[in-house]
């Protein structure tokens, strides 16, 4: 089988899994309380993801985001980084 094919070792399946996990979260931000108390909630349910490798994934993330969208997805983005930091 060619590389890059077949079953995803288990590196793979964790990056995944944790580029799930932040799209969630990200998408969950927002300025209202019952949106930040959801983003607490999958904060406390996932703290077993919530890793210095999870953090260099949001900033990897946000910048190819930053580079790689449109003007109103950039901006779109950058709202909802600057709500979860918040």
């Amino acid at each position: 089988m060619p590389k890059g094919f077949g079953q995803p070792t288990g590196n793979q399946r964790q990056g995944k899994t944790a580029r799930e996990f932040s799209e969630k979260i990200l998408q969950t931000t927002s300025y209202r309380k019952e949106d930040r108390e959801k983003v607490y909630q999958l904060l406390d349910e996932n703290q077993e993801k919530l890793t210095d490798a999870f953090a260099d994934l949001i900033r990897e993330q946000a910048d190819l985001s930053l580079r790689r969208g449109s003007p109103r997805e950039k901006q779109k983005y950058a709202a909802r980084l600057h709500s979860f930091a918040m």
